[in-house]
């Protein structure tokens, strides 16, 4: 995944460092479609969580300092445009869904996989593997709003 998981985990040590608290818990059982059909679209960056210290936390793009932007197309191609203190990154692939899991392929010719979940009008990939350099490995959550 290269420079974008750098970016991504930027932004995200930096955002764990500054932001302590705004956490909500989702009681909701909604029903997820992981058909490739529903990956189809313009997905907004909402929110990224996490459980830190036992505790979990919530932070709004805004308080996260990133914007992100993925368009993903019906020819299973995708573009993917992240802008944060270091500027705009985009990347291009292709993308593919296997069960439960999203599959990207960069342009650069790494690939990544997540665990997702589209439930209406939100994504979710979740589970996301990230290490942070005081609270250790952490599992981040990142939802998106179709636009």
């Amino acid at each position: 995944m290269g420079s974008s998981r750098k970016y991504l985990n930027a932004f995200l040590f930096l955002s764990l460092l500054i932001f302590a608290s705004g956490c909500k818990k989702d009681d909701s059982n909604p029903v997820e479609d992981n058909a490739p059909a529903t990956f189809v679209g313009t997905w907004k960056l909402t929110s990224l969580s996490a459980t830190v210290s036992g505790q979990p936390l919530t932070l709004t793009p805004d308080q996260a300092g990133t914007q992100m932007t993925i368009v993903s197309k019906q020819d299973y191609t995708f573009t993917m445009t992240t802008i944060d203190a270091s500027g705009t990154k985009v990347n291009t692939g292709t993308w593919s869904v296997t069960g439960t899991n999203l599959n990207l392929k960069y342009s650069d010719n790494t690939s990544a996989t997540y665990a997702f979940t589209v439930t209406g009008t939100t994504l979710s990939i979740k589970d996301y593997p990230y290490t942070h350099p005081l609270f250790g490995a952490l599992l981040i959550k990142l939802d998106f709003t179709k636009q």
